[in-house]
């Protein structure tokens, strides 16, 4: 007596091209680079951030900015990052006007 074995032939998963695996696997690798990537420039950041020092300033009658700045630059900075800095760390907008006496947080 002969035995016939019927077999499905389309229950199996179809198979991947090599190029398809390739792009996929290189589509993977460079996700996983870029979301590395983020985090190590995140976390450079926070530790820049903890490393900063900071000091008080009391402005002086006829001091501005570019003087305050000035004052606490090294010859590598530009001065207007710094007074960018200072304005940011303080809330001063670019035309407020500075006061005698104004207390003024200067990270570096």
């Amino acid at each position: 007596m002969k035995v016939m074995e019927i077999r499905d032939h389309h229950s199996a998963a179809p198979k991947k091209s090599k190029a398809r695996r390739i792009i996929t696997v290189g589509l993977g690798l460079a996700l996983s680079f870029c979301i590395g990537a983020y985090i190590g420039h995140t976390a450079g950041q926070e530790v820049r951030a903890v490393e900063r020092q900071q000091q008080v300033h009391y402005v002086e009658e006829g001091e501005t900015l570019w003087d305050i700045a000035g004052s606490v630059a090294s010859e590598q900075d530009d001065i207007r990052r710094i007074i960018w800095e200072i304005q940011k760390d303080n809330g001063i907008g670019g035309n407020d006007k500075l006061q005698p006496g104004q207390r003024l947080i200067i990270k570096f």
